[in-house]
Formats: structure tokens, C-alpha cells, sequence
């Protein structure tokens, strides 16, 4: 499991919800913000992934929880995250730190998409994986590569749910057409 939506009671106690949710990880709080986000038609943050060019391979990246203080739906503020690409980018990372393919600086979704679209890169994942694992992850990046507005990863979230995940997964937030959205991330 990648990302995690949770509904928390009246105490907020991240090292346990993290522990439960993901055995043996280690947490720590480097930094926690009150996100405020007005109506807007455009993405509140185009897809990307945080950690990849850190080079954290095998390091289990960064986790992020944002506790929503108001709704997100659909074309109103949510998250959107593909599955399963966090799992992707700890190996892009952690081929490049061993310099088994060439280091490269992944930020956006078309970064991604650009370097994994490459024959030789794509033939060293898939021997590294396997051809399905590679072509789950790679068609769901392509679909968004074509289709960067696609509603369909969005997780729409009530006031009060917390979402848990993985800052090396391709994720963004989405367009907030309908309410003002305030988000507490840490």
C-alpha cells in the first residue's frame, strides 16, 4: 500500500499511525505548515514527486501526512497520488546512486515520463522488476503524461480524514473550483 487515507479520532499521534500503518519506519518531524489554498482553476501543485532527486534509493523516502481541515472532492482541492510509483522511483534512485543508469534530476510528471520512456532505462527497470511491475506504473504515468487534468487518482478526503504518503510517489493537488481549502501537513 502506498498512500493511506485515515480517519483520526482526538488525539493526532503520527508515530504510532505510522508504525501501524508502515512496521519498522522511523519518524520524525521536519516540518509542519497550516496550508490555506483559494478557489483557483488551476492545480494547487502539478504532478510530481519530492525525493527522487535526492537520490534516496533504499533509503524508504519521506512520508508526509496532511490532515484535512476542510472537504476535498474532485476538482476541489484533493490529492491525487499514482500507486505504486514510489515503488518505481526508490529503484530509479537507488540505480543511479549505484551509477547503473544515468543520474538525473526527477521532479515533474514529464521528467519522469521523458527518462522512463527511454529504451535503455525501461530494459534496465524491467530486468530489475519485471516487465508487469514496470508497464503498471509506466501506463498509468503515460495516461497522465496525456491527460494531466485526469481525475481519476484523486482521493477525496471529509474534514478531519489524514492522508499518509510517501513523498517519493508521483502525486498533486488537484484543482479547487468549489471551497477554500486548508490543509495541516507535517
Amino acid at each position: 500500500q502506498s498512500l493511506y487515507l485515515l480517519k483520526l479520532n482526538k488525539k493526532i499521534k503520527c508515530n504510532q499511525i505510522l508504525e501501524k500503518e508502515i512496521p519498522n519506519s522511523k519518524f520524525s518531524l521536519i516540518s509542519m505548515d497550516l496550508t490555506y489554498n483559494p478557489i483557483v482553476d488551476v492545480p494547487l501543485r502539478d504532478w510530481h514527486a519530492d525525493e527522487v532527486y535526492n537520490l534516496r534509493g533504499g533509503e524508504g523516502g519521506k512520508f508526509k501526512f496532511f490532515i484535512y481541515l476542510t472537504p476535498t472532492k474532485k476538482k476541489s482541492g484533493s490529492l491525487a497520488f499514482i500507486q505504486k510509483s514510489q515503488e518505481l522511483n526508490f529503484l530509479l534512485a537507488d540505480l543511479m546512486k549505484k551509477k547503473l543508469i544515468p543520474e538525473k534530476k526527477l521532479y515533474s510528471l514529464n521528467d519522469f515520463y521523458e527518462y522512463l520512456n527511454n529504451d535503455e532505462i525501461k530494459n534496465i527497470l524491467i530486468k530489475e522488476t519485471s516487465n508487469e511491475k514496470f508497464n503498471e506504473v509506466f501506463n498509468i504515468i503515460s495516461n497522465v503524461y496525456n491527460n494531466p487534468s485526469t481525475d481519476t487518482y484523486d482521493v477525496e478526503c471529509d474534514a478531519g480524514d489524514c492522508i499518509l504518503f510517501n513523498e517519493m510517489g508521483i502525486h498533486r493537488g488537484a484543482v479547487n473550483k468549489e471551497n477554500e481549502r486548508f490543509v495541516l501537513r507535517f
